[in-house]
């Protein structure tokens, strides 16, 4: 077990497969993949979320696209699961109160979570479940930044980078 309480971390590969793969060789982490990656983020979300342990009590979502997300905000993001005795989805949101990734969610919805397909991801499961839901404030919006082309993560490396505005939960 890691410091944060997160036991096991799954990536779910897809497109250059083979590539990510052999670029997280030495990372301890447990590669599974999606082979209907192209059909969208929703069928990523559900192969993760199959290949968990039944011992689980949540699954944090992180898309791969965001580099920057900080040990800091996932420990924020886990204190307040673990103060909602694991019992509510926990997201953080921005000053301004936007919703953004990542979600970290309860059990009780890992079967809606395995259902998910297309390119939505769980945005409307989260949409749906709102008062189910635990906000977080973060300061550092940077954290949010998505990098989904070169240039974008030329940006990064030069610190131009600014967060995305959107979100898919």
């Amino acid at each position: 077990m890691m410091a944060s309480g997160v036991t096991d971390i799954i990536v779910v590969t897809g497109h250059e497969a083979v590539v990510v793969s052999a670029a997280l060789n030495d990372v301890p982490v447990r590669i599974v993949h999606n082979p209907r990656w192209a059909q969208g983020m929703g069928t990523s979300v559900s192969v993760g979320v199959e290949a968990l342990s039944s011992q689980a009590s949540g699954a944090l979502i992180v898309p791969g696209d965001m580099p920057l997300v900080s040990a800091d905000l996932v420990a924020s993001l886990i204190a307040a699961f673990q103060r909602a005795d694991a019992a509510r989805i926990v997201y953080p949101v921005t000053l301004s109160g936007e919703q953004r990734n990542p979600v970290l969610w309860p059990r009780r919805y890992f079967s809606a979570l395995r259902s998910l397909s297309g390119d939505q991801g769980a945005k409307p499961l989260l949409t749906r479940h709102g008062a189910d839901c635990t906000a977080i404030p973060i300061d550092d919006e940077s954290v949010f930044i998505d990098v989904d082309t070169p240039d974008a993560l030329k940006r990064i490396a030069t610190g131009s980078a600014t967060p995305s505005p959107l979100s898919d939960a």
